[in-house]
């Protein structure tokens, strides 16, 4: 059984697979230090996993995904974080953190901040990131799931802000109330099915809301809405 480091846990993980344990290369701990859970994948699990995908998917993808839930379920319950579908970097010492439903662009426009700004940025995940709350700072943790680009970085970064991304043919980019943006944070994680978990949940959003200002942008494929972006999410 082997010993990873994700979003600052020592998690052992058993996979049966070796395509997850290359997956997880970048995050092998080598280290004597208890683990902080265990993730053992069962024939169940893997039957939910492959009831839940979208498209088929041969058992050793269905195993990295049965992985992954189990460490964001846990990560929930006991240790202040959640899973969060987007794409985020870090630049000048702070994450900056963009989601949008897939095939939406997300991806796109952290590829031209990457572009525009060159080495002042780095990309911590493109896919699957985690948030912890840690004293009084959330911090976005890379993972081994890093969507089909594969971009990521095993780093933490403190959370700047949030933001949504919607095409269009301007760029334009507002800040929105708390209300507004618990509804789409809500449709970015797994909605937890036991009661302790969602109410987990909902405390750590609403702890979040009031210390990370969140926005909604429209924007088009160009350096102009990297700089509409940066600029109002400096202010």
């Amino acid at each position: 059984m082997g010993k990873y480091k994700i979003a600052d846990l020592i998690i052992e993980i058993n996979p049966k697979y070796s395509f997850s344990e290359k997956l997880m290369k970048d995050y092998e701990y080598g280290c004597n230090e208890k683990a902080d859970f265990t993730v053992s994948i069962t024939d169940e699990m893997m039957k939910y996993e492959k009831s839940a995908a979208t498209e088929p998917l041969g058992d050793e993808l269905l195993e990295t995904t049965a992985i992954l839930r189990c460490i964001s379920r846990e990560v929930l319950k006991n240790y202040n974080g959640f899973f969060f579908h987007s794409s985020c970097i870090e630049k000048d010492g702070s994450a900056y953190i963009f989601t949008a439903p897939s095939g939406t662009g997300k991806s796109t426009h952290t590829r031209l901040w990457r572009e525009y700004f060159g080495k002042e940025v780095t990309m911590i995940n493109d896919d699957k990131p985690i948030i912890r709350k840690q004293k009084d700072t959330f911090y976005v943790y890379g993972t081994p799931w890093q969507g089909k680009s594969n971009i990521g970085n095993n780093i933490k970064s403190p959370v700047k802000a949030v933001c949504f991304l919607r095409q269009g043919k301007e760029n334009r980019i507002k800040k929105i109330s708390k209300l507004e943006s618990l509804a789409l944070f809500m449709d970015q994680t797994e909605r937890p099915k036991d009661k302790k978990s969602m109410e987990n949940l909902l405390e750590l959003f609403d702890d979040f809301l009031n210390r990370i200002p969140v926005y909604l942008m429209e924007c088009n494929i160009s350096y102009e809405a990297v700089l509409t972006a940066y600029n109002e999410m400096n202010k």
